[in-house]
């Protein structure tokens, strides 16, 4: 499954949800559209929209099998996805959050930096959040600090640059 959204919390007592979008997928969703709910740990329960309102950057789901808020704040925190089928592959050079989630990161000369976390979606930028014992390291997704994604592998390369990387 690819994660389109993000479940906020509960909105209202008869169940809606207010979800956060990650990509122009889940602005495209509409009445009717069969998403699923869950996340990768505990897996995903099929659901339906039953209506949908667009405010300000969030989208506010009723859903058909939701009806209270307690079932509402049962799934806050969970994502809204989609079978990668349904979506398609990203454009050249950009990644959906999920595949990069796990990969290992290393510098140019070869050392570990350490594997995906996150990735904080921030005003200007994605940035990468990356975990080695109880070091957490920030790289942004830019051209000036990555030098490769390889899904295949696994692995991200990235750019040597002085004060990001504590050794």
């Amino acid at each position: 499954m690819i994660a389109i959204a993000k479940v906020l919390k509960p909105h209202g007592v008869s169940g809606q949800i207010k979800v956060i979008p990650f990509s122009k997928t889940a602005v495209s969703l509409h009445s009717g559209s069969r998403i699923f709910i869950g996340n990768n740990s505990s897996g995903y329960t099929e659901a339906k929209i039953d209506t949908l309102q667009k405010l300000k950057g969030w989208l506010i789901l009723t859903l058909t099998s939701i009806t209270s808020r307690d079932q509402a704040e049962a799934i806050r925190n969970g994502f809204i996805a989609l079978p990668p089928e349904e979506i398609g592959d990203p454009p050249e050079g950009r990644y959906f959050i999920d595949a990069l989630i796990g990969l290992k990161v290393f510098n140019m000369a070869g050392i570990d930096i350490g594997m995906v976390e996150d990735v904080a979606e921030l005003p200007a930028h994605d940035t990468l959040v990356i975990r080695k014992g109880r070091t957490e390291t920030m790289i942004p997704m830019v051209h000036q600090f990555i030098e490769s994604i390889d899904l295949e592998r696994r692995l991200i390369i990235v750019r040597e640059i002085e004060g990001l990387i504590e050794a």
